[in-house]
């Protein structure tokens, strides 16, 4: 949850109806060891309002040709801002109705979030969310904001600890509704009639650690105690715009309205 302020594999497909864009991973380095800043932001020296107990710091983000780790520890590199430190990478360039996708493995360990979501910046505030609250890896927090409101978070139980191994998540975001995947499953969607973001926005992925000072957040995330360090990490991720997009999905009719399915040439993740 916010508060404050593609190398291309292309492979196009239709489903229910729906035709998509090329489809294609986002390469998270520009050479091997180099974060690709020209795609991605890397947040550095600034925090989320009082909710964190960390400092946003772009050493603690590091690529390799297989994956993106962001690391929580007690380094604050000597900062002010925090005790310890932890990163945010934001994408460069706004997104918005299609398909998004994300192989990641958890952090795990009370008081922590690690998380993929889209998130618009003020003052507008849309936003879409896996976050996955690490006092308990075998759950998933979905979430969505419309304008600033809070629709309230629903727990999803994953039948898995996501800090254990990768796994796929995603959410087909459509103008009238939105739809929760885990490994190609659909886990929730919102109901018929509800407001849905409709705000262009970036995608988002961190991991901090929350503020025992702040009563909702050590209830929300749990007591902070470190332990660390603490690491989550990124496979891939993929946005699939839309180029004719449906009022809403008839899931009934189709369980699985837009399948999850890697292109021959993508990452088969781990």
């Amino acid at each position: 949850m916010k508060i404050s302020k593609p190398l291309l594999a292309f492979c196009a497909f239709t489903a229910c109806g729906m035709q998509y864009a090329s489809a294609g991973t986002i390469p998270f380095f520009s050479s091997p060891g180099v974060i690709d800043t020209t795609k991605w932001y890397l947040s550095n020296g600034w925090k989320d309002g009082n909710i964190q107990s960390c400092v946003w710091l772009k050493n603690h983000i590091t690529v390799d040709q297989t994956n993106l780790k962001i690391t929580l520890d007690n380094n604050n590199n000597g900062s002010t801002v925090a005790s310890y430190g932890c990163g945010e990478v934001q994408s460069i360039s706004k997104q918005s109705y299609g398909l998004y996708e994300v192989r990641m493995k958890t952090a795990k360990g009370s008081g922590l979030n690690s998380t993929f979501f889209t998130y618009t910046g003020s003052p507008t505030h849309d936003e879409i969310d896996f976050e996955f609250l690490d006092k308990n890896t075998s759950t998933v927090q979905l979430n969505y904001f419309v304008g600033g409101v809070n629709t309230g978070g629903v727990n999803i139980n994953l039948g898995f600890d996501s800090s254990a191994d990768y796994h796929n998540y995603a959410f087909a975001w459509l103008p009238k509704q939105i739809i929760w995947y885990v490994d190609g499953k659909i886990v929730r969607q919102t109901a018929s009639g509800v407001k849905i973001p409709s705000n262009l926005s970036k995608m988002y992925f961190s991991l901090w650690s929350g503020s025992n000072s702040v009563t909702w957040v050590k209830n929300w995330l749990g007591a902070f105690s470190y332990a660390g360090p603490y690491a989550a990490e990124y496979a891939w991720v993929k946005y699939t715009p839309m180029t004719t997009v449906p009022a809403t999905v008839t899931t009934t009719v189709n369980p699985d309205p837009i399948p999850l399915r890697l292109n021959p040439s993508s990452p088969s993740g781990r």
